[in-house]
């Protein structure tokens, strides 16, 4: 089954009260929470990750940097189990190997904050498959930040890798939904419209992750 990440962001930041939320939500059957390297300093970034390792989920670190080192020395200091996003470095990957952090980089031009991904289709399944021939155990694909065909983009790339995929970015409906788990990716992120109510009626986090956690079960 696809996995749903539940990310504790908001417009690619990670949101002030994250261990107050990820408290609230905590109950509702998710297994994955993440967070970006950027809105907490780090003494909460590591109260944040003791919590929900004291939950026993999967904790995600999100890179929208474009230059690695700091995430990455934050991920390690803090024992994440996943290392998301970020442009792709094959000292990167040693590092996050050493330390049994599996590592998803961006693949394509990613540029700007919030990210998008730029480039022909073509640019971003050569990236993907560089990146892939390198080792990673997958890869983080801002398959709704991108101005081109995202169905052909998806296949093209389930085409040209094995490496599971992360769909992240802009997931703000059902339909979104609905298409990336007839995609069968490894996993998705969604924060953003959580936090904005897109999925229920009822505006609280927790009744939002569950309408799309039920939509997951559904597909």
């Amino acid at each position: 089954m696809t996995r749903f990440i539940y990310m504790l962001t908001h417009h690619d930041v990670t949101v002030a009260h994250a261990v107050n939320v990820f408290d609230d939500v905590k109950d509702t059957g998710i297994t994955s929470v993440g967070f970006k390297d950027v809105g907490l300093p780090f003494d909460k970034m590591r109260r944040l990750v003791t919590r929900i390792k004291q939950e026993e989920m999967s904790v995600f670190l999100e890179s929208v940097s474009l230059t690695n080192d700091d995430a990455v020395d934050t991920a390690i200091r803090l024992g994440v189990d996943y290392f998301i996003g970020g442009v792709f470095r094959k000292s990167t990957l040693k590092r996050l190997t050493r330390q049994g952090i599996r590592y998803y980089p961006y693949a394509g031009r990613v540029v700007g904050h919030p990210c998008v991904l730029r480039g022909s289709i073509d640019e971003v399944v050569r990236d993907a498959r560089e990146i892939a021939a390198s080792g990673v155990v997958g890869i983080n694909l801002l398959v709704y930040r991108y101005q081109d065909n995202v169905d052909q983009l998806v296949g093209s790339i389930q085409s040209a890798v094995d490496s599971p995929l992360i769909v992240a970015g802009n997931i703000n409906s059902f339909d979104r939904i609905e298409q990336v788990l007839k995609w069968k990716v490894w996993g998705f992120t969604i924060g953003s419209a959580i936090f904005e109510g897109r999925f229920s009626e009822r505006k609280n986090v927790a009744n939002q992750i569950s309408a799309v956690m039920a939509a997951v079960e559904k597909g």
